[in-house]
């Protein structure tokens, strides 16, 4: 009986994920149910790989158009100038956004001789962001610069248990569990996340201070590796900031919040103290208004926080960043 009821549930499965699941991200509040989405993220899918981790189906939608090597569209035609790499999570891939308000697309918009390959991924790590280029820098044109955006996303999967749902469903196109199993199970996780973390330990917060300062420095090494004209952005989060966001971060379990605060702006102050050169800390860059350009609990950039974003990189890159010009 169970078996006949899951399967009939199973044949109403996409009619019940368009239907429950806008009602379970209302329940987490102004970090999730946002009706401006663009319509082209209702078919937006993305498979689970070993090693490189989310890679986001191709797609062709309104606001959302991302190709086979998974490099999302800006709504620019390539330019005779310098192209590029933009590798990062899913901040720097847009999330919940259009094409033209990525953090790619204000850069096009900014430098008009560029053209940016967006090949950053959902919660993708800075391992991953370095094992995903190479996956795909055979079919691309070899680059004259680079840029990662770091997305501390080690961090976050670390301490932060339900870190994953700030992103879609992982499902296979036209694969999925049972509806009976991801329905129910979603609305428990969603409505009584893990509300502890490992990462009040001090020495698990110093162990992920340097691991993500070697991380850092290890994506800056092989980057060169690739093209001298390769950079390390660190962006503004929601945590470990002066920003007021405290409306952001209303679903995050408290001993969470407070430990990431306390990671990030150990992190901030190495990087100070480091100076590495390479390295373009933009921590502090949303401090004055970080309503405006931070959406969500997962540090996901608005429009205007990915214009300002690039602005600002553009500014602090050397002056020679873009000299290998095709033109």
């Amino acid at each position: 009986m169970l078996m006949l009821l899951d399967g009939f549930v199973d044949l109403g499965y996409p009619a019940a994920r368009a239907v429950v699941l806008p009602a379970l991200e209302a329940l987490q509040g102004p970090d999730r149910a946002r009706a401006d989405r663009p319509a082209g993220w209702d078919d937006y899918r993305f498979r689970e790989v070993p090693g490189l981790g989310k890679l986001v189906e191709p797609i062709a939608a309104p606001g959302l158009n991302v190709d086979a090597l998974g490099r999302r569209a800006t709504g620019n035609p390539p330019r005779n100038g310098p192209h590029g790499v933009l590798l990062g999570s899913s901040p720097t891939f847009g999330f919940h956004v259009a094409d033209d308000a990525t953090l790619a697309a204000a850069l096009e918009r900014r430098r008009t001789d560029v053209t940016v390959a967006s090949l950053a991924g959902p919660a993708r790590t800075t391992p991953e962001s370095m094992a995903n280029w190479a996956r795909v820098e055979a079919a691309l044109d070899a680059p004259d610069f680079g840029i990662l955006v770091f997305g501390y996303i080690d961090v976050f999967l670390a301490c932060w248990p339900s870190f994953g749902g700030a992103e879609p469903v992982a499902e296979r196109a036209g694969e999925h569990q049972p509806a009976l199993v991801t329905v129910p199970a979603r609305l428990l996780r969603r409505l009584s996340p893990p509300s502890d973390t490992p990462c009040r330990d001090p020495e698990v917060q110093a162990a992920l201070v340097e691991r993500s300062l070697y991380e850092l420095r290890s994506a800056l090494a092989y980057g060169r590796t690739r093209t001298p004209h390769f950079v390390v952005v660190v962006p503004p989060t929601v945590f470990g900031t002066d920003a007021d966001v405290a409306a952001l971060r209303t679903k995050v379990p408290p001993a969470v919040a407070q430990s990431l605060d306390t990671l990030i702006r150990a992190i901030r102050a190495r990087l100070a103290a480091d100076a590495i050169p390479g390295v373009i800390d933009l921590s502090a860059l949303f401090d004055a208004d970080g309503m405006r350009y931070l959406i969500d609990s997962g540090s996901h950039f608005s429009a205007a926080g990915a214009d300002l974003l690039a602005e600002e990189i553009l500014r602090q890159l050397p002056d020679d960043f873009f000299s290998q010009s095709r033109g």
